[in-house]
């Protein structure tokens, strides 16, 4: 096992230190960006991607009533308004509400999308300004 006293650099500033996890157990300097003043780290891990994917659409028919989205386990899900959309769609929870005044949700108008990191995509309802507005989905999991 390496030293584990923290020493001062060439420029005689005390340095934070952090121990390897591997076996030597070795002892390294940690090095902060001077601009963001985040923590530096050098990492081989590969981002690691989804084992499927599933696309659909979802159409509310009647302003001021959410339909929610069907049941499907996931890790993200993008949402994107239909780019014939006469005004916008608005997602949120059960309580979403499209309507200009009291409106809950977030607002998306024709082709204008957002990515949701849920669990399950029926956890997301849809509300509509005008009648039979579209979304489409791809569900990431």
């Amino acid at each position: 096992m390496a030293e584990e006293t923290s020493k001062r650099d060439v420029n005689r500033i005390t340095v934070s230190l952090g121990v390897t996890d591997d076996t030597d157990k070795d002892v390294t300097q940690l090095r902060v960006d001077s601009t963001s003043k985040r923590l530096l780290v050098d990492s081989l891990t590969e981002p690691q991607g989804y084992a499927s994917v599933y696309a659909g659409s979802i159409t509310v028919s009647t302003p001021g009533t959410a339909v929610q989205f069907e049941t499907k386990s996931c890790e993200r899900v993008y949402i994107q308004a239909h780019e014939q959309n006469n005004d916008a769609i608005v997602i949120g929870d059960a309580s979403v509400m499209a309507t200009y005044v009291g409106r809950l949700g977030l607002v998306l108008y024709p082709t204008q999308g957002q990515w949701f990191n849920v669990s399950n995509m029926n956890l997301l309802y849809a509300d509509c300004v005008q009648d039979s507005a579209r979304a489409h989905f791809i569900s990431l999991n």
